[in-house]
C-alpha cells in the first residue's frame, strides 16, 4: 500500500512539472 501512495505521489509530482515547464514555455513566448 505504502509502495502504491509513493507512485501515485510520484506520478503528481510529474504532471505537476509537466504542467510548470508548460507554463514557463508559454511565458517565454509571451515575454
Amino acid at each position: 500500500m505504502f509502495e502504491h501512495k509513493m507512485n501515485a505521489d510520484n506520478a503528481l509530482v510529474r504532471v505537476f512539472k509537466d504542467m510548470l515547464f508548460q507554463e514557463m514555455a508559454f511565458l517565454s513566448q509571451v515575454m
